[in-house]
C-alpha cells in the first residue's frame, strides 16, 4: 500500500502520523512473575545414584521432572490472576502487537492491574502466613511416599529425603520472587537522522513510516470492528426480543466511550458511526432500531472495505449477510 493511498483526513498527512502516536498513546508491557509452586528434581540434581527404587519413586511421584510444593488449587489462584490481567492488556490494547494503548486506557488498565496486583499479593500473603504448616505438611507427604519404596535401603531414602529438602524454597525467596508492574514507552519516532548516511537515514525514515502506518490500520480497524459488532449485537436482540435490554444498553454504550477513546486520530468517519451508535442504544422503537443498526453496521463495513481493512471486521456472526451489507452502504451512502 502506497503511503499517499492511506488517508485519515485531509488535514493528517502521513509525516505526522509519528508525532500523533507519540503523544496520545503509550506502548505497554506487562511483567508478571513468581516463583514456580513445584520444585525441580532429577537424581543427578540430588546426586542420588540411580536405583530401581529411586526410578520407582520419580516415576510416581514426579511429573514431568517437578515435585509441587503447593496445591493445585492454589496454584490455579495464582494462575487465574496472571491470566486476566494478560487478557485485559490485549483487550485494552489496539494495535502494534497487542502493546499500544491510547493514554486513557492506559490509566484505566492501570487501575485495573493495581486491583488484582492487590489480590496477587494477599494469596502470596496467606501462604505466607502459613509456611511453617505447608512446609511441615509438604515434609510428612514426601515422607509417606517414600515409605512406598519397596526394597530401598534407608541410605537411599534418607538421601532422597535430603535431595528434595535442600531445594524447598526459603519463605525469603518466595516472597520476594512475586512480581506484577508494567513498563513503558513512547511510540518512537524519528529523530537525529543526521547521524547516518543519506541512503541508512531513508531506509530508518522509510522503515517508521511503515510501522505508523500499520498502527493506524489497526487502530482504525479495531475501532470499525467494535462498532460492526456493537450494531449487530443491537440487530440480534431487536430482532429475536423486540426490544433492547438494559446489559445490551450498557454494553452497547461502552463500546461507543471505548471507540471514541481509541479514536486518536479524530477520525471523521468513525466519530460519526460512534455518534449513531450511541442513538441506537438509545432507541426505543423495534424496527427504527434494526434499520439504524444496518446503517451502522454497513457504514462500518463499507469504510473498512474503502481503507482495506476488511480483515479487521469479523463478519462469523453478522445477522446481515455481506452482500446485503454492501449494497446497503452503497444506498446509505448516496
Amino acid at each position: 500500500m502506497a503511503h499517499e493511498d492511506f488517508k485519515l483526513e485531509e488535514k493528517v498527512h502521513v509525516e505526522d502520523l509519528n508525532k500523533i502516536l507519540h503523544q496520545k498513546g503509550v506502548i505497554v508491557k506487562v511483567h508478571i512473575g513468581r516463583m514456580r509452586g513445584s520444585i525441580e528434581l532429577s537424581p543427578k540434581l540430588m546426586g542420588i545414584k540411580m536405583t530401581p527404587s529411586v526410578s520407582k519413586f520419580f516415576r510416581s511421584y514426579v511429573q514431568n521432572g517437578k515435585l509441587s510444593f503447593l496445591d493445585s488449587q492454589t496454584l490455579m489462584e495464582f494462575e487465574r490472576i496472571e491470566n486476566r490481567v494478560r487478557m485485559m492488556a490485549t483487550r485494552m490494547s489496539i494495535g502494534y502487537d497487542n502493546t499500544f494503548m491510547p493514554i486513557e486506557t492506559y490509566k484505566e488498565f492501570k487501575a485495573y492491574l493495581e486491583e488484582q496486583r492487590g489480590y496477587y499479593f494477599q494469596k502470596r500473603d496467606e501462604i505466607l502466613s502459613r509456611w511453617e504448616e505447608l512446609k511441615i505438611n509438604f515434609q510428612n507427604t514426601l515422607i509417606e511416599m517414600l515409605k512406598d519404596l519397596q526394597h530401598a535401603n534407608k541410605e537411599e531414602v534418607q538421601k532422597i529425603f535430603e535431595g528434595v529438602m535442600k531445594r524447598y524454597p526459603s519463605k525469603e525467596a518466595f516472597r520476594d520472587s512475586f512480581y506484577m508492574k508494567t513498563s513503558l514507552r513512547a511510540f518512537p519516532i524519528v529523530e537525529n537522522l543526521t547521524l547516518f548516511d543519506e541512503e541508512i537515514s531513508s531506509e530508518i525514515k522509510e522503515s517508521a513510516i511503515k510501522e505508523s502506518l500499520r498502527l493506524v490500520r489497526e487502530v482504525i480497524g479495531v475501532c470499525l470492528n467494535d462498532l460492526f459488532n456493537a450494531a449487530n449485537q443491537v440487530h440480534v436482540a431487536l430482532e429475536q426480543k423486540s426490544r433492547l435490554e438494559s446489559r445490551t444498553k450498557g454494553s452497547v454504550k461502552k463500546t461507543v466511550s471505548s471507540v471514541r477513546r481509541n479514536n486518536i486520530f479524530s477520525h471523521r468517519k468513525v466519530e460519526e458511526l460512534a455518534s449513531k451508535l450511541e442513538e441506537l442504544a438509545n432507541t426505543q422503537d423495534r424496527y427504527d432500531g434494526m434499520e439504524l443498526a444496518e446503517v451502522v453496521m454497513a457504514g462500518s463495513y463499507g469504510l473498512a472495505k474503502e481503507l482495506d481493512l476488511l480483515e479487521f471486521i469479523d463478519l462469523k456472526d453478522t445477522n446481515v449477510a455481506e452482500d446485503d451489507l454492501e449494497i446497503l452502504y452503497q444506498a446509505y451512502a448516496s
